[in-house]
């Protein structure tokens, strides 16, 4: 499968009937293939979801890595970027092997784009800002998203057993096992080092 970090009906990608949706037959998933997951048409959606918002973090990553003044930041969003990458294809293989499309966008998982879009907008404004600001702005923006990504890792831990199904609680396991501790190192260093950083400016 070709990289698709912005799923849109021209790289395959398909939907659910919600109300006010418009898509061309070929581009749509009935209710019917999404509740034959493990978890039902529910879990499926908030896969697509999860998945919608580690696409969104390759996005930020590339976004920050540019944005940045700073070499030692620039160094860590870049081994985040290829972490974060590396987290869309767990996700990807996990939806296939439990039954799934990964490029089915759920109604939850646009909501998610458009929620992460905004951590990009300020980038957009950067320009009349000092480089401490930006520095902040970077940090801020990424301590949000990976804060939200870990609570999405950490519920699909707990979901590993809950499901009546062995195998897929297996697989899900397993897509946890890969990821979960990258997670807690990006939350980690994040907020240390956006402490660290205000703190130096306060004293």
């Amino acid at each position: 499968m070709a990289e698709a970090f912005t799923v849109t009906g021209d790289k395959g990608g398909k939907t659910g009937v919600v109300p006010m949706a418009v898509a061309p037959p070929e581009s749509m998933i009935d209710e019917v293939s999404l509740a034959k997951m493990p978890g039902g048409a529910a879990f499926a959606d908030m896969l697509s979801a999860f998945l919608a918002h580690e696409r969104c973090g390759v996005h930020l990553y590339r976004t920050v890595a540019t944005k940045t003044l700073d070499d030692g930041y620039r160094a860590k969003f870049e081994e985040f970027l290829d972490q974060t990458k590396e987290h869309v294809s767990v996700l990807e293989s996990l939806i296939s092997e439990l039954g799934g499309d990964p490029m089915y966008v759920s109604p939850t998982a646009r909501l998610v784009e458009a929620q992460d879009t905004k951590l990009l907008e300020p980038f957009l404004l950067s320009g009349g800002l000092d480089a401490t600001s930006i520095e902040l702005a970077c940090l801020e923006a990424v301590m949000l998203g990976e804060r939200k990504c870990h609570a999405n890792w950490q519920f699909l831990s707990k979901m590993a057993g809950s499901l009546p199904h062995k195998k897929a609680n297996k697989a899900i396991q397993k897509a946890v096992d890969k990821v979960q501790h990258e997670e807690d190192e990006h939350v980690a260093w994040v907020e240390t080092a956006w402490e660290q950083l205000m703190m130096s400016q306060v004293q």
